[in-house]
């Protein structure tokens, strides 16, 4: 009897970059760049930090909503941004103190690491929490290994991530 034949030895993946449990992220189509982000692996979903949602059904059927949040950078004056989504979904999810609640959903583009990348944020009131901002782990994908013990590892507050080559999947 004739041996097995060898299975063809795979190409050993590149090691993942490493992020910490708080970097600096941009949401370009939203006009927010240089934003500090929770990394939540604990988390499933991404989250944005909304004041105030309007939910609308427009004209071809789809559904949208004008959607305004307050935000404020260290050293300048706090400006409201105020935009035109469109909501892919609205789902319910569990927030860390238990409680279910009804989010919209949108998805637009994370730039983080030096990656691009569209993913699903659900939009919440994140008045009370520490970070406006929160990538769960859906957000980060196969593309990094979270090391909670440090931050920003991708560069400094007061920087961006903007400009930088779009990750092709």
């Amino acid at each position: 009897m004739a041996p097995a034949p060898e299975s063809p030895a795979r190409k050993p993946r590149p090691p993942k970059p490493v992020i910490g449990w708080r970097e600096i992220v941009d949401l370009p189509e939203l006009g927010l760049t240089g934003e500090i982000a929770k990394i939540d692996t604990g988390a499933r979903t991404s989250s944005l930090h909304v004041d105030r949602i309007e939910p609308y059904t427009a004209q071809d059927g789809t559904q949208r909503a004008i959607v305004s949040s307050k935000v404020r950078h260290p050293g300048e004056p706090r400006r409201t941004l105020k935009w035109d989504l469109a909501i892919s979904e609205f789902r319910n999810v569990r927030s860390s103190n238990g409680a279910v609640e009804e989010r919209a959903v949108i998805i637009t583009t994370l730039v983080i690491g030096g990656k691009q990348v569209k993913r699903e944020f659900t939009l919440t009131n994140r008045k009370k929490m520490s970070h406006p901002i929160l990538i769960g782990r859906k957000g980060i994908g196969r593309l990094f290994t979270v090391d909670p013990a440090r931050t920003f590892l991708l560069g400094k507050p007061g920087t961006t991530t903007q400009g930088q080559e779009p990750d092709t999947p």
